[in-house]
């Protein structure tokens, strides 16, 4: 599979699907399925070249995702699931530790930061996700993305896939700002509306320092690939 997209083993990709107004969600956060099938092959396609994928709590609430490559014929390596989730809301029936205690998907993992005091709640949530299969990575700040991602690689996470949602890919861009972390920047546009309620990511133009690479079609969508500014 040629995807025209050149990838380093110590990657940042953050990637997503849009509409053509810019939405990533319907009202108050609902799924939509925006991505044509050849277009979620591609996705598929990128998890197997990241060690790890990165999601917010409220795309693991709302999506319950499996984050893995099922849609690939052959043999492909999942990434490890990371879960971005200040307060431990992650659902105890989710799909990633349902697959996990299945034997078929490895242990997710979530980012959180211990809230001061350590109160009981949220030692509670912990020792509940523990229990479940979850592991849970404990960071200062779940605001400071570039620490996080540095924490990450020395976990054995070297290259991070990002797929969302739209809390996640905003701190994502802004951080880039200012501290440059993002390697691939992959937007998939499908040819549909979802209109004023929908969810996007409301960003400044000129807070993203990044630099449009090329496009190309994909079944009825578009992807555009963009690189870092040299």
């Amino acid at each position: 599979m040629d995807y025209h997209v050149e990838l380093k083993p110590t990657d940042l990709t953050l990637t997503f699907a849009q509409s053509l107004d810019g939405k990533l969600a319907g009202a108050l956060g609902s799924p939509v399925a925006l991505s044509c099938r050849e277009s979620m092959l591609m996705t598929h396609w990128l998890r197997s070249h990241h060690k790890g994928i990165l999601i917010g709590i409220n795309t693991a609430v709302n999506d319950n995702p499996q984050l893995n490559t099922r849609l690939l014929d052959g043999t492909f390596d999942n990434p490890q699931p990371i879960v971005l989730d200040t307060s431990l809301r992650f659902p105890l029936n989710a799909k990633l530790l349902a697959n996990y205690a299945a034997g078929t998907g490895k242990q997710p993992w979530i980012v959180s930061s211990p809230s001061p005091g350590l109160d009981r709640a949220w030692l509670d949530r912990k020792a509940a996700l523990e229990q479940a299969g979850a592991r849970i990575v404990e960071v200062p700040d779940t605001r400071d993305i570039p620490t996080i991602v540095h924490h990450l690689s020395q976990l054995g996470i070297p290259s991070l896939m990002v797929e969302g949602g739209a809390q996640i890919i905003r701190s994502f861009l802004r951080t880039h700002s200012t501290h440059p972390i993002i390697d691939n920047l992959i937007i998939t546009v499908a040819p549909t509306f979802i209109g004023k309620d929908g969810v996007g990511y409301e960003l400044d133009r000129d807070i993203v320092n990044l630099a449009f690479q090329r496009s190309f079609p994909l079944g009825r969508d578009t992807v555009m690939v963009f690189k870092p500014n040299v």
